[in-house]
């Protein structure tokens, strides 16, 4: 059994230089019509994805409001 790597996001700063917050999405598999020539359209290939968003969610955790 294989194990997963450990990924380790960059510390992003904001113009301050306070770290941002991250939300990560690890894992995500979905299936993608993909390819360089015709006969690799044809059939559904899986896609995983790892995606990191930073963001300054400050605002929103003072006011308990994810609009913020």
């Amino acid at each position: 059994m294989s194990q997963e790597p450990v990924w380790i996001h960059p510390v992003v700063t904001d113009a301050q230089g306070r770290p941002l917050d991250v939300m990560e999405l690890r894992g995500l598999t979905v299936d993608v019509i993909v390819g360089v020539y015709n006969r690799e359209r044809v059939t559904p290939q899986p896609l995983r994805l790892d995606v990191a968003l930073f963001l300054d969610a400050r605002q929103a955790a003072v006011g308990g409001r994810l609009a913020n």
